[in-house]
């Protein structure tokens, strides 16, 4: 991490969550902010968040998905990824899963969790 960066995450960590989010929505509406994972987030402010940076979005990386599962239940990632499915461009869709189905497998911890990561996967190969 860059020094503007260090400089951005030490001050996100010294703000309540909320204050955290809202800078982080309003300073990076065109881009992805690589400082989110450096810090606790409430549940609240992890949906608000997911929901604006990843929705609608499919990544050339895996960094987004790994950020996000860094702090966020796998079951919550999952909702907001599959609510989100139908606003991203079908022809987007195979780079999206390209970078998200490892992620989520890393990101399973124990069988239950990679039984539901499964049944993801198995719901969005079944409707293309």
């Amino acid at each position: 991490m860059n020094e503007a960066n260090r400089i951005e995450a030490a001050f996100l960590r010294k703000l309540p969550s909320d204050e955290a989010a809202n800078y982080l929505l309003e300073k990076y509406a065109d881009s992805y902010p690589v400082t989110i994972k450096h810090r606790s987030w409430k549940v609240a402010d992890q949906f608000r968040l997911a929901r604006r940076f990843l929705q609608g979005r499919a990544f050339a990386s895996a960094r987004p998905y790994q950020d996000f599962l860094s702090f966020m239940s796998l079951e919550n990632f999952l909702k907001v990824v599959a609510d989100g499915l139908s606003d991203i461009p079908e022809d987007r869709l195979d780079l999206l899963f390209y970078y998200l189905v490892p992620a989520l497998r890393k990101a399973a911890k124990n069988d239950l969790q990679l039984k539901k990561v499964e049944e993801f996967i198995d719901r969005w190969s079944a409707g293309r």
